[in-house]
């Protein structure tokens, strides 16, 4: 489907909505000028990189490195937050509270995973979000939907043809995310949006798409600069950050508009009365490039996810914060130190002025020296080395470790100083894994929400690839499903979508019930042996059709874990369920034994229920 169809204003009401746009764009770039100075400090805190090439001072060719503290606990973070949640190519985990939709649990879940993880390249798409969220503490992410429509020429044709269209999710550079810093959630801020900066060919396709206007493409034609646009406060940033990484383009061709999501009163007679739109705005020349209604039920698109939260803040604490000024005191403290080790190696010589030595005297090992006097000639030191340099230089990096949260241990590298035991060592691994679990878990969350949002944006645009459901045996449930309305499927009240943990990890999930098996058996057994030594037979014979009944379900878990199919044949359930009535039968009559002449209920009561895989053991 094309993009939610296009709203006008009249003249005047426009010209009033330029005006408000005007207004809170500028002067929201002067409250956040000194927030974007902090981020672009945090970049260059990560890249370490010296401020000049060679030191003049103290002296010529002093130390000039840099410690990257932040680089290393970003990067050790990074890959293992990336390594668990993407080990398994299973992603989604769908917890149905509707039993009606319960038995298609895998197939919606393998259907997510191929629209998210195949078509909308999540993994690629989101690990920017997570380095930024590490880093900088915060990450925005957005969902909805896009369409990609290129003109390519077929038989000597030109066709237009649609490269991608349906739900997709896209990391929002944190520079780039627009919000006053009065609010503190898009959903509540009186409005919220994100900065773009397109190329030619960008706004091409974007036009042609259907995103932009007609005639957005000519009319912007004009405010393509040959350096980076100046009226967005992200594009100075950007620029530091291309020098930074040695990447700065020779032909940045680009024009930056706004995407703001906002309320406006359409009838000037009522002002109370406001609709959510999404409004594309180029300050430059004070144009609309398009007005839309807010296709999802006024719901902006935006998420946010902080590493470290910070109380009553939508933006949070990353490492480059944590170890701001640590790297800062590291970096000093090392430089001095190999700034002594090398004045105390360099050993100078000082002569008498009436020697007949001259300033430009070659010395070279071996040399013979002709005094008139031994002293004319001594040498001396500049300085020397002292141990208490590299005690102070531990010290810092211990505050550093105990603010971010890793260490020598957490990043696989032999402990400083004596070894300590491996009872010590697993007990700071546990507790140092508490501070990376509340990390994990808050993008985890995020992840889980922008699953649930890519549910109902399915169930509003389809998805991405409709030939999907003719592939599958279970496509006209799926179809069935995804056309369920999308705030009931993103509420949580059919089924609950998150991102595969511990427990719904499938590999963990088979040993799991492997072990549960063993538990079974033993317990069966002992209860066997209980009901010989009571010596009655229709509790041996109700226990033993009981434990075959749990050891079935529990096969049957272990099987689907492992993703086989018709797990049913491969069980004794079909058997077992054809054989109750007779069994039934046999068992029946007995007297208990040793406690009276109460007579038992009847067999077909007593016996526990036939085998399905949806009974509680």
């Amino acid at each position: 489907m094309p993009y939610p169809a296009e709203v006008y204003l009249s003249v005047d009401a426009e010209q009033a909505l330029k005006n408000k746009l005007i207004f809170d764009i500028t002067n929201h770039r002067g409250e956040r000028s000194q927030w974007v100075d902090e981020l672009r400090k945090y970049q260059k805190d990560y890249w370490a990189k010296p401020g000049e090439d060679v030191k003049k001072f103290p002296f010529y060719g002093a130390a000039n490195i840099v410690i990257p503290l932040t680089a290393i606990v970003t990067e050790a973070v990074h890959a293992r937050i990336m390594q668990r949640l993407f080990t398994l190519d299973h992603l989604v985990s769908a917890k149905f509270n509707d039993a009606t939709w319960s038995q298609y649990d895998r197939a919606i879940e393998r259907c997510l995973d191929w629209q998210i993880l195949e078509q909308m390249k999540l993994r690629d798409r989101i690990e920017d979000a997570i380095l930024e969220c590490i880093k900088l503490g915060t990450c925005v992410v957005k969902d909805g939907y896009k369409r990609l429509v290129k003109s390519v020429e077929i038989d000597g044709n030109l066709v237009e043809t649609v490269q991608y269209q349906g739900p997709w999710i896209e990391p929002v550079p944190l520079v780039n995310f627009l919000m006053p810093f009065t609010s503190q959630d898009p959903q509540t801020a009186p409005w919220c949006g994100e900065e773009h900066a397109s190329s030619e060919y960008e706004t091409l396709l974007m036009e042609k798409s259907g995103l932009f206007r007609a005639g957005t493409f000519e009319k912007l034609n004009g405010f393509y600069g040959t350096l980076y646009s100046t009226n967005l406060s992200s594009e100075s940033y950007r620029q530091d950050t291309d020098r930074l990484e040695k990447q700065v383009p020779s032909w940045p061709r680009r024009v930056g508009w706004y995407e703001i999501y906002t309320a406006i009163a359409f009838d000037e007679t009522e002002p109370s009365k406001k609709k959510e739109v999404v409004i594309l705005y180029h300050f430059d020349s004070n144009t609309i490039l398009s007005i839309r209604d807010n296709w999802d039920e006024g719901r902006r698109p935006y998420e946010i996810a902080n590493y470290i939260k910070v109380e009553h803040r939508w933006a949070g604490i990353g490492v480059a914060k944590q170890n701001d000024q640590f790297q800062a005191e590291v970096t000093m403290q090392h430089r001095q130190r190999l700034d002594a080790g090398s004045l105390a190696n360099a050993n100078m010589i000082k002569v008498k002025k009436l020697s007949s030595i001259s300033p430009n005297e070659p010395v070279f090992p071996g040399k013979m020296w002709f005094l008139d006097e031994m002293d004319e000639i001594e040498t001396f030191q500049l300085g020397g080395t002292y141990p208490a340099a590299s005690n102070n230089e531990q010290q810092t990096l211990y505050y550093a470790q105990q603010r971010s949260g890793i260490n020598e241990l957490t990043l696989g590298m032999p402990q400083a100083g004596t070894p300590g035991t491996a009872t010590s060592d697993m007990a700071r691994v546990q507790e140092s894994g508490i501070k990376f679990d509340y990390n994990y878990n808050n993008i985890r969350s995020l992840l889980s929400r922008l699953i649930n949002n890519t549910v109902g944006n399915i169930a509003r645009f389809g998805l991405s690839d409709t030939r999907y459901y003719d592939m599958v045996p279970e496509g006209p449930a799926l179809y069935q499903f995804f056309s369920l309305p999308p705030n009931l499927l993103r509420s949580g009240v059919i089924c609950k979508f998150e991102v595969v943990g511990q427990s719904a990890n499938k590999m963990l999930d088979r040993q799991n019930w492997q072990t549960l098996q063993q538990v079974f058996a033993a317990y069966y057994q002992n209860a066997m042996g209980v009901a010989q030594l009571m010596g009655n037979q229709q509790l041996l014979f109700a226990i033993g059709l009981q434990s075959i009944n749990a050891s079935t379900i529990a096969l049957k878990q272990m099987l689907e874990s492992f993703d086989i199919p018709n797990s049913s044949k491969l069980t004794l359930e079909a058997m077992i369920n054809g054989l109750l009535p007779a069994l039934s039968g046999q068992a029946g009559g007995g007297q208990m034994q040793g406690g009276g002449q109460e007579a038992l209920p009847q067999a077909g009561v007593s016996l526990p229920p036939q085998i399905s895989s949806s009974n509680p053991i």
